[in-house]
Parts: C-alpha cells; structure tokens; sequence
C-alpha cells in the first residue's frame, strides 16, 4: 500500500532548481517551435524559422555572431508567440543571476 508523501513527511518541501526549470522552459519553447513552424503556411518564414532551435535553446547573451544574432532577430520578429516564450525563457535566465537579455 502506497502512502502519500504528506503522511511519511510531513514537512517535505518542493524544490525547484534553476538547472531543471530551464531545461523544462527549453522543451515547451522547442516544442513551441515546431508547432508554429509546421502551422505557418508562407514558405519565405519558414525558411527564416528553419534551422533557429540552437539559436533560441541558447543563451542569447552568447550569441556574438551578427549573423546568427540578425537571423534569430528576424524569426522572433515575425512570430510573437515564439518571441513571447523566447524571452520569457530569457527572463527566467536574468531573474535567477544568470546573464542577462540582450535585446
């Protein structure tokens, strides 16, 4: 018979660290992305959201290329939800001491 965590230990606490929030923010934005990848219909924003899931997993405070930081600006431009959890995800970033948002 299995008892339920509050009846064994009472004063358990649920921890969150920072390693596994992101990781779980870093699913959802990638799953986020090929739903709206596979969802737009004009062939020229798909080619610019193709090929973006390292940009947006990354820490955007390390993307120094212009070319890379210029394409991952463009595909946030032209799809808000993805922007939305994009810096959403970089926020959590910020909020806990880590680097900070770049744009």
């Amino acid at each position: 018979m299995a008892l339920k965590k509050s009846e064994n230990c009472p004063n358990v606490m649920h921890v969150f660290d920072h390693f596994h929030v992101v990781k779980l923010m870093n699913e959802k934005l990638d799953d986020m992305r090929w739903v709206q990848y596979n969802m737009e219909k004009d062939i020229n924003k798909r080619k610019v959201m193709k090929g973006t899931r390292y940009l947006l997993l990354r820490n955007g405070a390390d993307i120094f290329d212009k070319e890379y930081r210029t394409r991952l600006d463009n595909a946030l431009d032209m799809n808000k939800p993805l922007s939305q959890a994009y810096y959403l995800k970089e926020q959590l970033r910020e909020r806990d001491g880590h680097s900070p948002i770049s744009k």
